[in-house]
């Protein structure tokens, strides 16, 4: 008995690695991610075990180890954060993407050999230390919520562009990072408040710098000496100093993200109190709101695109240097002066209009006509074939008799009064309603799992993972995130597990958390699309997505001029119906706040819980259920 033992472990022995497979000494459970088209069938990544048997004939699955990818010729790969002490990636790659993973287990081993054709790479801070980029790479994407990268990290030789994208709401970063002088262009993307400490080192060399967030810019950017290109992205824009005079090219534009309709959604852009006196080379995206920009003589070009301006104030001096320059359709040549404009329709934004009214002008100021001699645009112009020509409209602006610039004041005060005056009138409302409501006859029964993570009850709502397409992270928590994809052609929003720290609990509460949405049918409620999973642990919830973000940030990025009564009625009636709804089915909320109230431009106003799981999943509005007493 002892021999025929010891001739079955030998026989299992020598199956744990088939020949010609290089991965038989890795732990018995280790998966790897590989491109062999004797193995995989395709010149298409699959993941293997040890033995090199297919596990996934796709690289959808997960996976702890990147293996060999020599048996391809793309130039492009999206790869997890993994082990790649292995790892043989093509000599043609230039672009490369690492994300997700297990953040412990990701190691590059020291001396790793780089494609040295890779000049572009993204991936997140914690990633980027551990990577040790070749000196060929030219641009960095990093997706860093904190910008988790030591001040003296090394950075490649040839780096000339650097992208830092926080996915994070409400992110707050202070930099005092040594950037490397052969920077030309550096982004911040995302960040609500970003501080520089005064131990940073500027690149010597840098040129172009742009900020973006997705509410209204509340920190004063830092512009160094050295640039000249600037570029600004958010719903609304203040500088308190004016800028300085080597800044020679500003760009004002607003955040666009995608609609339903699989097109474009763009925010309403406010700009109040910059001083641009000494720009040349002005490009201004969706603006509704001037006041008081500040443009010279020095001014040469200015491009309006498709703006939609309800009101433009100025001094007489902007006035002037407007007026000087040259529109579009009474230039002779093609050089980039004068002013540009779409004039003829050619997109969903329609034409630029300009609608300055008496009102909005008031006492201090006298409307004018800016470019009122100018010829009108045809398609010619567009380099198109229609005989279209531009319907021809007054660009009116209000000219003020003072050329002081004046700052707006702050709103801060007057956004946490209105918080607390909704949140009032909210539970008012909505407790007088429930005290009349008159409850089911019979309660919703709702079955508990076994200790067993049970997926049968997911069955009839399960979707295929091919048909998706993630996109970008909406939200980020400690157990999972929530992320913008496509599915069908449509946006959706999908909540993922972390694949780390994820108790049976956690995934049980999960399963009832996708369970009782799909019991909703209230366009007061977010609703639920699917559920997405390979195996439990990989279990997503699909729900619809909503464009205009939360009411917090709404709160946050407008005034309260700006959010009239009319429409803070309408947000609490939808808030009402919801909960009055919820509660008919005798389930409670238990964490209604503004984050969990969501807007649409055309749905209206939901609720949900975009906030990601927590240790007490009972705790989060769509586990309450049975016959509790009324909260809010």
């Amino acid at each position: 008995m002892v021999v025929l033992v010891a001739a079955l472990l030998v026989v299992a022995g020598s199956a744990a690695a088939s020949p010609g497979c290089s991965y038989g000494a890795l732990p018995t459970n280790a998966s790897i991610s590989i491109i062999d088209s004797n193995i995989c069938g395709s010149h298409f990544p699959c993941v293997v075990d040890r033995t090199c048997s297919v596990i996934n004939k796709t690289n959808s699955a997960p996976y702890d180890y990147v293996g060999k990818y020599e048996d391809n010729s793309t130039t492009s790969l999206d790869l997890l954060t993994v082990n790649f002490s292995l790892a043989v990636l093509p000599n043609q790659l230039k672009y490369l993407t690492l994300s997700g993973g297990n953040r412990d287990n990701f190691f590059v081993p020291l001396g790793f050999s780089w494609p040295p054709t890779l000049t572009q790479v993204t991936l997140s801070g914690y990633a980027y230390v551990k990577a040790s980029l070749p000196d060929s790479v030219e641009e960095i994407t990093l997706r860093t919520n904190f910008f988790d990268v030591p001040s003296q990290a090394r950075w490649p030789k040839k780096l000339k562009k650097l992208n830092a994208i926080s996915e994070w709401p409400s992110s707050t970063v202070t930099l005092s990072t040594q950037f490397p002088d052969s920077l030309q262009f550096m982004s911040f993307t995302g960040y609500d408040n970003i501080e520089f400490s005064p131990q940073v080192k500027w690149p010597a060399n840098l040129t172009s710098i742009s900020y973006e967030t997705k509410g209204a810019l509340m920190y004063a950017p830092a512009i160094t000496s050295t640039v000249a290109q600037v570029t600004l992205i958010a719903t609304s824009i203040t500088l308190h100093e004016p800028l300085k005079s080597n800044v020679q090219d500003l760009t004002l534009l607003s955040p666009v993200s995608p609609d339903n309709s699989m097109g474009y959604r763009v925010a309403p852009l406010r700009i109040e109190g910059i001083d641009a006196s000494n720009v040349r080379f002005l490009r201004l995206g969706m603006p509704r709101f001037i006041s008081n920009l500040k443009l010279g003589a020095q001014l040469k070009y200015i491009n309006l695109g498709f703006a939609n301006i309800d009101s433009w104030i100025m001094d007489d001096a902007s006035f002037q240097a407007l007026s000087a320059l040259i529109p579009w359709g009474n230039r002779t040549s093609n050089e980039e002066v004068g002013v540009d404009y779409v004039g003829i329709m050619s997109t969903q934004f329609g034409t630029m209009r300009i609608n300055t009214t008496q009102a909005a002008c008031g006492n201090n100021g006298t409307l004018r006509e800016l470019w009122p001699y100018r010829i009108p645009l045809n398609g010619t112009l567009y380099h198109s074939n229609t005989h279209a020509t531009e319907n021809k409209s007054h660009f009116m602006v209000c000219v003020t008799k003072s050329n002081d610039v004046v700052a707006p004041p702050s709103n801060t005060a007057m956004i946490v009064g209105l918080v607390a005056t909704a949140v009032v009138v909210l539970g008012l409302t909505v407790f007088v309603i429930q005290r009349r409501r008159r409850q089911l006859d019979s309660p919703l029964e709702y079955p508990l799992l076994d200790a067993k993570l049970n997926m049968d009850a997911l069955a009839m709502f399960r979707l295929e993972a091919k048909d998706f397409v993630m996109d970008k992270v909406l939200g980020r928590g400690a157990f999972a995130d929530v992320w913008l994809a496509l599915y069908q052609n449509s946006a959706v929003a999908v909540k993922k597990l972390h694949q780390r720290n994820v108790t049976l609990e956690q995934m049980e509460s999960f399963v009832d958390e996708i369970k009782l949405m799909s019991k909703f049918d209230s366009p007061y409620i977010v609703k639920l699309v699917g559920a997405v999973w390979t195996r439990p642990a990989d279990l997503q919830c699909v729900m619809e997505y909503m464009d205009g973000g939360d009411l917090r940030d709404y709160l946050t990025h407008h005034s309260p001029a700006a959010f009239h009564w009319s429409d803070k009625y309408l947000h609490i009636h939808s808030i009402v119906e919801g909960l009055v709804y919820l509660h008919s089915m005798d389930i409670i909320h238990r964490d209604l706040k503004s984050r969990n109230i969501l807007l649409d431009s055309t749905k209206g106003t939901k609720l949900t819980d975009f906030g990601i799981s927590k240790e007490d999943m009972q705790a989060t509005m769509t586990m309450g259920v049975g016959t509790f007493r009324w909260m809010a």
